[in-house]
């Protein structure tokens, strides 16, 4: 065809009817159709041939394909050996743990992840092959087993990767728990044990609170545990999870058990120290009783009384002292007993309770033999003030019996009035002079015991005042022996001039009768002339007689007048005088002072009244007030017996209180060793038995009280009143009050009418002593005159110390209760109280840092009845702080007391966490971006942990997290599938924890 198109081309054909063109066309097309017919063959060739030796290619590819699948194949199925078990160290720390973890999950995962790899390449290179027949069989089956191996494979990465990502949580959540045991069991070592009871008490609590803390996040830790040993059950092989199950178990247990180990060795020092601050506590509060009780021997040894009555009084406020003693005793015997527990060799403080109780009896010792002494010397000077009682008795009777004889010596007439009053004298000698000796002797040695030498004087003047008696009594009976005399010689020689004149008048008779018998004629002139004679003889008889009569009045009237006028009759003249004019002056000072008495009971009155309005507007702040009334009101009127008798009952009721707060405190402290049921159980049988002892204790001091004063029970009941229910007790305490203070001004008007009637008998005393003296002879007049001045004495100096006890004169201002110093929260409202006494009442200031006070609004001075002064302030401010003063001044002097006030910033209150709004669950969509938010409130501030499903993700970079005073947040930037869990956001503090958790849904 080519030849033919060639020659057709060059030569060209005679016949006309041929056409060249187009046979050249025909031909051109012909030729080409051929080529591409050729062209198509050899292209069919060459794939044939290059389907052919690919497929015997892909056929030798399948077979290595095939034979390297089964390698993979292989190796997967001993892949779980290589893998498990995870924990296939010895190691239990969790920091190394958490590491080791980490290299496998940087080696293994990677390994797994190149291996998978692998898998999808041989996945695509079998699906790439073409085989057919019985080889196309063989492909499929072989990408079943690829697309089988890929999905185990890939799940197997998976878990192996979730179950390591949840193994290293664990362990940095364990190490977070060591964290937080070891800053608690820092923070409790660090901390030096306070000597506070209650401290020591708080801290204990604030240790258990810790458990709880602590507790919370190992339960916590226990159920992420269990958890992972879920996971690691349905996971791993059965021998290597058992493997790792126990490691985990063994690890976490081992931990838990250390740390509670730990607790209760704390636990149990902090108890054993409570158990020693309790100890130093009651043992303090005994030294100071025992202390103060010494104090108050030392006083009773050098105030032991002035009088019998005081010393009786302080003889019967004594058996009251002994009660308190006996009640102290079985207190001290009961702190032994239970003491004694505490000297076991367990016990840290075995030692030093051994070495104070050994101190405590010594001082106990000490103190009863103290008072075994002081109770001696009480009852010697009631023996001493009898005997001085009994010689002054003596005294006094002898000075009546001589001023007696004194007044009868002067119409004593005849020597047997002499005799009876000699007789008399003797009598009184015979029968007391003896027993004088003896009282005498008796009061100089029970003086050497009582005062040593400090009242020898005195007693050297009851020694003088006897002699002077005795010398005084021998010249009144030297004297009337020497009157009996002069008696007895004058009535003989009366007798004999009687004689006389009864002689020469019958001589005389008889003369006459013989004249008149010799003369009977001149009987009639002789009778006259005898009756002449007798009558001149009895008239000379009579005037001898009378002239006799009138020499011995002249001489009696002449010593009488002498005697009179003798210096000592004028002095005793003058020294009634003066006694009457100086009874005239104390009846009048007396008079003043009782009608200054008087003006003061009104004033007194209106001034408790005032008081009254002001405790009835006040009565739930003023209570004490008033109780402070009840008691100043008693001890005013009260005497020094009561006063003790209502301190014996004060410490008595402090004792019983003491006693219950110790018996509770044992109480608690063994029922913390018991169980939990067994020791509420316990701990409220010991406390209500503490409870009924200490009530039955009281109860017995106050019936033992009762009987002997009366007043104490009355205050004790108020007091007991005011604690049991306030409202009650500030009615009944301003009850009492206004009582005592009605019975107190009745017992002063008494007292002054008392006294009035006093001073007006003993005037009317004076002047009829004065009267009988005007009228008695010089001698009784000066005898009785001096007696009766003695006796006039005594009594108005008797009445001037009673006077001088009951109404006082002017003196300074004291403050007889001080302010006291204080540490408050600023906001509260304060109170400075004082008390002060002064005469006259003293002008009040209050100051501030020395500056003046007194027209501030915000502080509030009042001036309530007793001496009661009180400064308030309402709302107190941080300016407020500063150093306080009142000042009291008078006409006598000034005094002034002082304290501070701190004022500080209000501590908040504790409390565990709680939240204010919770997390929210949503739905969201892939991609987009999502925040979780909670507020949490406590103090101290909360710490915040998130969880995802269960895991911790703080330190996870696929989240943000924020907190910021309470408000917590987790944001996701971009939401994944995986991110659809369960999150809980965790707080929690040292007293507490709680939780709040929403689902994340991921559409």
């Amino acid at each position: 065809m080519k030849r033919l198109l060639v020659r057709c081309r060059f030569q060209e054909s005679d016949d006309p009817h041929l056409a060249l063109p187009a046979a050249r066309l025909y031909v051109q097309r012909t030729l080409e159709h051929q080529r591409a017919r050729h062209a198509g063959l050899e292209r069919s060739w060459d794939a044939w041939r290059q389907r052919e030796a690919a497929l015997l290619h892909d056929s030798a590819q399948l077979q290595q394909i095939t034979m390297e699948i089964a390698k993979t194949l292989d190796w997967v199925s001993r892949l779980d050996s290589q893998l498990y078990p995870i924990l296939d160290t010895e190691e239990t720390n969790p920091r190394i743990l958490v590491r080791l973890l980490e290299d496998r999950q940087s080696r293994v995962v990677p390994e797994t992840q190149r291996a998978q790899a692998e898998v999808e390449l041989r996945l695509n290179a079998v699906e790439t092959l073409q085989v057919q027949g019985e080889s196309a069989n063989q492909r499929e089956r072989l990408i079943k087993q690829l697309v089988e191996l890929k999905q185990r494979f890939a799940i197997l990465i998976a878990d192996y990767h979730l179950l390591l990502q949840m193994l290293i949580a664990l362990f940095k959540n364990t190490i977070e728990l060591e964290k937080t045991t070891d800053n608690v069991a820092n923070q409790l070592m660090s901390t030096i044990l306070p000597t506070d009871p209650v401290s020591v008490e708080r801290m204990i609590k604030e240790h258990e609170a810790s458990k709880n803390i602590v507790m919370e996040l190992f339960r916590f830790n226990s159920a992420q545990i269990e958890q992972v040993v879920d996971k690691i059950k349905r996971q791993e092989p059965k021998q290597a999870a058992l493997l790792d199950e126990r490691k985990i178990y063994d690890i976490f247990s081992r931990k838990e058990e250390t740390w509670e180990q730990n607790w209760l060795q704390r636990k149990e020092s902090m108890e054993q120290h409570l158990q020693r601050c309790q100890f130093d506590a009651d043992l303090q509060q005994l030294n100071t009783q025992l202390a103060e009780l010494g104090a108050q021997m030392s006083r009773v040894r050098g105030q032991l009384g002035e009088s019998l009555s005081t010393a009786r009084a302080n003889q019967e406020a004594f058996v009251t002292f002994e009660k308190t003693i006996e009640l102290l005793e079985r207190r001290v015997t009961t702190f032994i007993s239970t003491a004694e527990r505490l000297t076991s060799a367990e016990h840290m403080s075995a030692n030093h309770v051994q070495q104070e109780l050994e101190r405590l009896h010594t001082r106990w010792a000490g103190l009863r033999s103290q008072v075994a002494e002081v109770k001696r010397l009480i009852d010697l000077s009631v023996q001493y003030f009898i005997l001085l009682e009994q010689a002054e008795e003596w005294f006094k009777e002898g000075s009546r019996l001589l001023v007696t004889i004194a007044r009868r010596s002067t119409s004593v007439k005849t020597p047997e009035e002499a005799s009876i009053l000699l007789d008399e004298v003797d009598r009184f000698l015979k029968s007391g002079e003896a027993k004088q000796d003896e009282r005498i002797e008796q009061i100089k040695f029970i003086a050497s015991q009582l005062y040593g030498d400090s009242k020898i004087k005195q007693i050297t003047t009851v020694f003088i005042d006897s002699k002077e008696m005795i010398e005084s009594f021998s010249i009144v009976n030297t004297e009337l022996i020497t009157l009996t005399q002069k008696l007895q010689n004058d009535e003989k020689e009366r007798q004999q001039k009687e004689s006389e004149i009864l002689a020469a008048a019958k001589a005389e008779a008889e003369a006459a009768k013989q004249k008149a018998v010799e003369a009977e004629q001149a009987k009639r002139e002789a009778e006259e002339e005898a009756a002449r004679a007798a009558a001149k003889a009895a008239e000379e008889a009579r005037r001898a007689a009378e002239a006799e009569v009138a020499r011995q009045a002249a001489l009696a009237a002449e010593e009488a007048r002498r005697a009179s006028e003798s210096d000592a009759a004028r002095r005793a003249i003058e020294e009634a005088e003066n006694a009457k004019r100086r009874a005239e002056m104390e009846t009048a000072r007396l008079t003043a002072e009782m009608e200054l008495v008087a003006r003061r009971a009104a004033e007194a009155d209106a001034a408790r009244a005032a008081a009254a309005e002001e405790d009835e507007r006040r009565r739930k702040r003023d209570s004490e007030s008033a109780r402070i009334a009840l008691l100043e009101a008693q001890r005013a009127f009260e005497e020094e017996a009561r006063r003790s008798a209502a301190l014996a009952a004060e410490e008595a009721r402090r004792a019983a209180e003491a006693n219950m707060e110790r018996l509770v405190a044992e109480a608690a402290a063994e029922a913390r060793k018991a169980a939990a049921a067994e020791a509420a159980r316990s701990a409220a049988q010991a406390m209500e038995e503490a409870r009924r002892v200490s009530e039955a204790e009281a109860a017995k001091m106050v019936a033992e009280q009762q009987r002997y004063f009366a007043q104490a029970e009355a205050q004790r009941l108020a007091l007991q009143a005011a604690e049991d229910a306030r409202k009650a007790a500030e009615a009944e305490t301003m009850k009492l009050a206004a009582q005592a203070a009605e019975e107190a001004r009745r017992a002063a008007e008494a007292e002054n009418a008392r006294r009035a009637a006093e001073a007006a008998r003993i005037e009317a005393e004076i002047e009829a002593a004065k009267k009988a003296a005007e009228k008695d002879a010089a001698l009784r007049a000066a005898a009785e005159a001096a007696a009766q001045e003695e006796l006039m004495k005594a009594k108005l100096q008797a009445h001037r110390e009673e006077s001088t006890q009951t109404l006082p004169s002017a003196f300074p201002p004291k403050f007889i209760e001080s302010l006291n110093s204080a540490v408050i929260t600023e906001g509260s409202d304060f109170a400075f109280q004082c008390r002060v006494t002064g005469e006259p009442d003293p002008n009040i200031e209050w100051l501030r840092n020395g500056s003046s006070i007194e027209n501030n609004p915000r502080y509030l001075i009042s001036r309530m009845a007793e001496g009661i002064c009180k400064l308030e302030i309402t709302k107190t401010l941080q300016d407020d702080a500063g150093r306080f003063s009142c000042r009291a001044i008078n006409e006598a002097g000034r005094a002034e007391v002082e304290a501070t006030l701190s004022v500080k910033e209000p501590v908040p209150t504790v409390s565990p966490p709680t939240f204010t709004k919770t997390l929210e669950s949503a739905r969201v969509k892939e991609g987009s971006s999502h925040q979780l938010e909670c507020i949490v409130h406590g103090y101290p501030l909360p710490t915040v942990q998130w969880y995802k499903n269960g895991v911790c993700v703080d330190s996870s970079p696929d989240y943000t997290i924020g907190f910021n005073n309470g408000h917590a947040v987790l944001v996701l930037d971009e939401v994944s599938l995986e991110d659809e869990a369960t999150f809980l956001c965790q707080a929690y503090n040292r007293l507490g924890n709680c939780r709040s958790e929403a689902n994340l849904i991921v559409e």
